[in-house]
């Protein structure tokens, strides 16, 4: 059965590329602390394979372990394989805590994030003091933020193929490629402006490709997204045998695009626009004009994020 509503109401999703990646960072929407007698613990942020808590007192952190379900016991679950000062340049505000970072194997927080899990810490205290903080779970209180209001700029690139349908060709536009080498965008609540910046190409005409679009997942069908966008493309363009005798021109013109993407895993608590895979297909139709050139082109692509 279909789902519908704009990218911010999908439900079934899977991880950004840019948190694999480890270059963005994650933090709770709402505070998560937990306190002995001399020290409180407080969930600051993660990124990849690291969570990073705040250390408020005197109580050195000796252990941690992560655990599926809504309790966790010290040396129980998939424990930290290393335990020291953070080390990516994430700053904390407060003078009076120490972020510690936790380190785990690999994909271990993100496995721990499709299902409800719980963070257990040890501190080094007479008796040793075990607490624990809920990592992901489905309580609305439990969600994270990635990279500030409107989430992080998250690139890839896109390879297609076109083939001219309409219009005056005038000998330099035919069957060809575009490479955008390059595509970056930013979730902005339901929609992604994007850039992508690359090449693209005939047998007789080079171009410098340039295409900005606005893209939406408005649909969820089971694991599969289908999304739409809108924008404009500008193409500076040298060919040998232009109609006119040009060798350059500046060929621009609208663009849409339907987009076939795949859906991976829900995550729990994570905002689901951050989180569409762009591993998928564009179709795209776009209408490129210049002085006495003209021609609409329909191409197909394969998408990368």
């Amino acid at each position: 059965m279909a789902r519908s509503g704009l990218g911010a109401r999908l439900s079934v999703v899977a991880a950004t590329t840019a948190l694999a990646a480890g270059c963005v960072v994650a933090r709770p929407v709402t505070p998560r602390v937990a306190a002995s007698p001399t020290t409180s613990v407080r969930l600051d942020h993660f990124r990849r394979d690291t969570v990073a808590v705040a250390v408020k007192g005197g109580a050195p952190v000796s252990g941690a372990w992560l655990a599926k379900g809504e309790t966790a016991t010290c040396g129980a679950g998939d424990a930290a394989t290393k335990i020291g000062p953070e080390q990516h340049g994430v700053e904390n505000n407060d003078p009076s805590e120490r972020l510690v970072e936790l380190e785990f194997a690999n994909m271990v927080v993100h496995n721990h994030f499709t299902t409800p899990s719980t963070l257990a810490i040890a501190l080094a205290t007479q008796p040793p003091t075990c607490l624990t903080l809920p990592l992901s779970g489905l309580d609305p209180s439990l969600a994270w933020h990635i990279g500030g209001a409107g989430g992080p700029i998250n690139g890839g690139m896109r390879l297609g193929t076109f083939l001219p349908l309409t219009g005056r060709d005038d000998g330099g536009h035919g069957a060809g490629i575009e490479w955008d080498l390059v595509t970056i965008g930013k979730w902005v609540g339901p929609v992604r402006p994007t850039l992508g910046v690359g090449f693209a190409g005939t047998s007789r005409m080079g171009s410098i490709h340039t295409a900005g679009t606005l893209v939406a997942y408005p649909w969820v069908f089971g694991r599969l997204g289908l999304g739409v966008a809108a924008g404009y493309e500008l193409l500076p363009s040298w060919g040998h045998d232009f109609a006119d005798g040009d060798s350059f021109k500046w060929v621009h013109g609208p663009r849409v695009e339907v987009h076939v993407v795949a859906i991976g895993e829900r995550l729990l608590g994570l905002p689901p626009p951050e989180r569409l895979w762009q591993y998928g297909l564009s179709l795209w139709l776009s209408r490129l004009d210049a002085d006495h050139f003209g021609t609409t082109v329909l191409g197909i692509s394969l998408l990368k994020d």
